[in-house]
């Protein structure tokens, strides 16, 4: 079965880590790969998912995500029966050094920003951006942000000028450091949007207020929009989050502070849309400078004017279910039985 995978921006901060490998340990992807189950570890220790040393995929409802997809997303497919997955949580940490190891390396690590409200605070040094997820009913914020930011600076002074914008954003890595400040406003000014929330996620004001009341409150919400457009000097801290793209840009401000204040390399890299059937995932053609869909057709791409080279569509590995596995790999038919029975992982 075949499914689309949405464009999405995967980053990292550079700092020596001994938890990191490969032949560019500071790649964005390669870092997601590295420190993938110690983020899982440490998000379940904030969720509570850890029975009897194993660590368990997050479940909702009758659904569980599905970790094949490669940008690090969420996708929530059906299971029939509620089939959970796991891992030894021991022999995962046992493989970095021990969880003692693990929290001194990441505990003074200046990279580490993101990380759940619980729980160690481990592999917070990377993440990623999915503009278009289904979680995001306005991905648009993107749009009206860059708009207002270009009220008081010229965005094509900073960044590759490309059109849409959007893909200007992402063209060079490492950011600079004037690029760094304008992403800072940019995810302010969309976290700002997001935490309103009336226009952008469809709120309604209840019809049982009076009239007036509910005039007040959206003369308000909409005074806060227009103030000094964008709050330059809100942390991430001050956001709420109910999504999962303001958990992501939470956490994007938060490496952008990091990166500005500790004086940090932060790397970007944009994946273009694709598709992944069984175990590959395909990456479809985008250019070489900007990393937006082209085909072959021009010397030019389109999107940013630039004489460069079409990347063809490639074919890698599907992102995998790593470190998850089914109980029964982990434990045995019988074992992933009584497992689910004891923790009511089954209706």
């Amino acid at each position: 079965m075949s499914r689309e995978t949405p464009e999405f921006i995967a980053y990292a901060l550079v700092h020596d880590c001994a938890l990191r490998s490969g032949r560019d340990p500071h790649a964005p992807l390669q870092v997601e790969r590295c420190l993938r189950p110690l983020r899982a570890y440490s998000e379940a220790v904030a969720d509570d998912r850890i029975r009897d040393g194993i660590v368990i995929d997050r479940i909702r409802d009758d659904r569980v995500i599905d970790h094949l997809h490669p940008s690090g997303t969420a996708a929530i497919t059906p299971q029939e029966p509620r089939a959970a997955a796991g891992f030894r949580a021991d022999e995962m940490l046992a493989a970095y050094g021990g969880l003692e190891q693990i929290t001194h390396e990441c505990g003074e690590c200046p990279a580490c920003v993101a990380h759940p409200t619980a729980g160690p605070r481990v592999a917070g040094c990377f993440g990623w951006i999915v503009p278009d997820s289904n979680d995001a009913p306005d991905a648009n914020c993107w749009s009206r942000a860059i708009r207002s930011c270009s009220r008081d600076c010229d965005l094509g002074n900073t960044f590759l000028s490309t059109n849409p914008p959007w893909y200007g954003l992402w063209a060079q890595s490492p950011l600079s450091h004037d690029q760094l400040h304008w992403h800072r406003r940019l995810a302010t000014a969309c976290l700002h949007q997001l935490d309103a929330g009336f226009r952008s996620n469809h709120h309604h004001i209840d019809s049982s207020i009076d009239s007036s009341i509910a005039s007040n409150i959206a003369s308000n919400i909409e005074h806060r929009m227009k103030a000094d457009r964008i709050p330059h000097d809100r942390s991430a801290g001050d956001f709420k989050s109910s999504t999962e793209l303001q958990r992501q840009l939470r956490d994007w401000h938060a490496a952008l502070d990091a990166a500005i204040d500790r004086q940090l390399e932060l790397r970007v890299l944009l994946i273009p849309r694709g598709r992944v059937e069984g175990r590959r995932w395909t990456v479809a053609a985008h250019c070489e400078q900007c990393h937006a869909p082209r085909t072959s057709g021009s010397i030019h791409c389109p999107t940013c004017a630039v004489r460069g080279r079409v990347i063809a569509e490639r074919t890698r590995c599907a992102r995998g279910t790593r470190p998850f596995q089914p109980l029964e790999t982990i434990l045995g038919a019988e074992g992933a039985r009584r497992f689910r029975e004891k923790h009511a992982f089954d209706r």
